[in-house]
């Protein structure tokens, strides 16, 4: 990452521009109050910060924030990075959505290392019939042998352990279950549900509207934030888990849409 000189006409310490873009690479997105409460600084002061960003090209402005963008489109870290982040979190919403199946029950597990973790807890559970088109959850996680796992087919995903395309998309418009556990990029409250990858969200918006009941599973970190590409808005949403490190006010922007909030 190459360091930033002094900027001509405005008084923006090169140091903080540097420590403002590495926080949002490592994240993908970052919304403006988490930037100001990380470099201690008013709000006014991350958003100039941000317009010189933007007007180098290194990120891309979005409401409430910005997002990490490289070779003109959304930064998105790859799977094995995805799995070490918010770990412990995503195991305790794991456990949550794990309790909501019964031996028996059909769902799809939507691509995603909260999802995976989703798989894990639900392991013991009996006689289930489990979608999935994420290859590490239809073959990493070790599911009772009463369990039916189905994958859907498509192309593979490079460094993601996904298929996508259109062979996935049309197996997933032929089938009908119980609970979809729905992961996500990012999440705003007026923009809904967003992702970086263009196929992905396609399948996604597909599985919502396959699924009786839709279970939003994603860490706080991924809230007050918006990608590049819409999947739903909050109201095709039916439950929310996540972890109680979620702002305040935000939450509070979500129950508006969600009435069934759970925070673990």
């Amino acid at each position: 990452m190459a360091a930033y000189e002094a900027v001509s006409g405005a008084d923006i310490p090169a140091e903080r521009l540097n420590k403002i873009l590495a926080y949002i690479e490592e994240r993908g997105s970052a919304n403006i109050n988490e930037l100001a409460a990380d470099q201690r600084v008013s709000e006014s002061t991350i958003r100039r910060d941000l317009g010189i960003l933007v007007n180098e090209g290194r990120v891309q402005r979005t409401h409430g924030g910005a997002i990490w963008i490289r070779h003109s489109s959304s930064y998105e870290h790859i799977y094995s990075e995805k799995m070490l982040f918010c770990i412990e979190q995503k195991k305790r919403i794991g456990v949550c959505c794990a309790e909501m199946i019964q031996d028996g029950d059909t769902l799809f597990l939507d691509s995603g290392t909260t999802t995976f973790q989703v798989g894990a807890a639900l392991a013991a559970k009996k006689n289930l019939t489990v979608f999935t088109y994420d290859l590490a959850i239809a073959t990493m996680i070790g599911f009772d042998a009463s369990t039916k796992v189905v994958v859907t087919g498509g192309v593979k995903r490079e460094d993601y352990n996904v298929v996508v395309g259109p062979i996935a998309e049309d197996f997933i418009g032929r089938i009908r279950f119980g609970t979809l556990f729905l992961s996500a990029d990012a999440i705003d409250a007026e923009f809904g549900i967003s992702n970086t990858d263009l196929p992905e969200a396609s399948i996604k918006s597909k599985l919502c509207r396959s699924a009786k009941r839709v279970v939003l599973a994603a860490d706080s970190s991924k809230y007050g934030k918006v990608a590049m590409i819409k999947v739903c808005g909050l109201d095709a949403v039916d439950c929310v888990v996540t972890d109680s490190g979620l702002d305040a006010e935000l939450r509070s922007q979500m129950e508006r849409y969600v009435k069934d909030f759970r925070v673990v």
